[in-house]
């Protein structure tokens, strides 16, 4: 989501820190040290991963705004069956075998980062979400989800309602968009505040 400026601009200026959501037992046992920012696709592979494409981007930000470069993002989720590539996940032997599931992108110096992934389905128990991980230099290291507008389970979702204020929320939905002529299915934009470490 695109995050508002809070209350009067002209006296706070301050963005809500983005909120926390759980890891959940599926952030890989071993995170790939060399992966890119393509979830959909393994390297060098010309496999063709089931289910629609999304292109995420958005920015890494303070809590005014600045964007923070070098920080480390990592995403990951379930194949379009529902199914993490994940030793303990459930059916994880029937995983998409062209499905990677896991990336990581080192914010530029404007802040901004992207994957390629997939667009998220649901599967029993969760709305359609997308695992977030950032970690930077002198700021709470942040685990969220992003969920997609409109969708049904979002009001059953019990990770998304463990945050009981509902404008926080609203900042881990996005709307998904399409683009006439555009090599993706959809395009997602999620902008992410972190918060200082204490005494910087």
């Amino acid at each position: 989501m695109l995050h508002p400026l809070n209350g009067d601009t002209t006296k706070t200026r301050q963005l809500s820190p983005t909120p926390g959501q759980i890891l959940g037992p599926y952030f890989p046992l071993e995170p790939d040290q060399a992966a890119d920012n393509n979830l959909v696709e393994w390297p060098g592979s010309d496999g063709l991963t089931i289910g629609s494409k999304m292109r995420l981007y958005g920015r890494i930000m303070t809590g005014d705004g600045n964007p923070i470069a070098n920080a480390l993002v990592e995403a990951w989720q379930c194949d379009a069956n529902g199914i993490y590539p994940h030793p303990d996940a459930p059916d994880h032997h029937d995983v998409d075998p062209n499905f990677e599931g896991y990336g990581r992108f080192v914010t530029k110096s404007d802040g901004t980062y992207t994957f390629r992934a997939l667009r998220p389905v649901k599967y029993p128990g969760r709305a359609p979400h997308l695992h977030l991980k950032v970690t930077a230099n002198s700021f709470i290291p942040l685990v969220t989800q992003m969920y997609i507008a409109g969708e049904i389970e979002n009001d059953d979702d019990f990770a998304l309602h463990r945050i009981e204020n509902e404008y926080l929320r609203t900042l881990l939905v996005t709307e998904l968009l399409t683009l006439r002529d555009s090599s993706e299915d959809y395009y997602a934009h999620f902008d992410i505040v972190l918060e200082r470490t204490s005494g910087t």
